[in-house]
């Protein structure tokens, strides 16, 4: 399971897509991406292919009792042309691992909040 999560925020971290896909009633119109970054020790790095592969040979060794992600959700809009940056929310993902059950904590750290704790999850 913890390699499939790994995966899974590996291949958003290349993912752009419309808000719409993802909080359907909103009136903004912009493009969103992510960026995720793997805790490790005191610092979080971007979950690149190489932290993916460093931690894919860690998950083989151990089972992680917690995985500590930063997740960064960018908003884009276009004007005249050119990708503008709007603000960004920031959060911390903590999925902890217990006795073949999972629990998963976020929390949004700062940002505008276009999407709601939910949605983000849902999606």
């Amino acid at each position: 399971m913890q390699e499939a999560i790994l995966h899974a925020l590996y291949q958003l971290n290349h993912e752009i897509c419309d808000l719409k896909r993802i909080v359907p009633v909103s009136l903004l119109k912009c493009e969103v991406s992510f960026e995720f970054g793997a805790a490790e020790a005191e610092e979080f790095n971007y979950l690149d292919e190489e932290e993916l592969n460093k931690f894919r040979k860690s998950v083989v060794d151990k089972t992680f009792s917690v995985l500590d992600f930063f997740c960064v959700v960018r908003y884009h809009v276009n004007k005249k042309g050119k990708r503008v940056p709007l603000k960004f929310d920031y959060h911390l993902l903590r999925f902890m691992f217990y006795g073949g059950n999972m629990d998963l904590r976020v929390t949004h750290e700062r940002g505008a909040q276009h999407i709601s704790l939910e949605e983000l999850i849902a999606f």
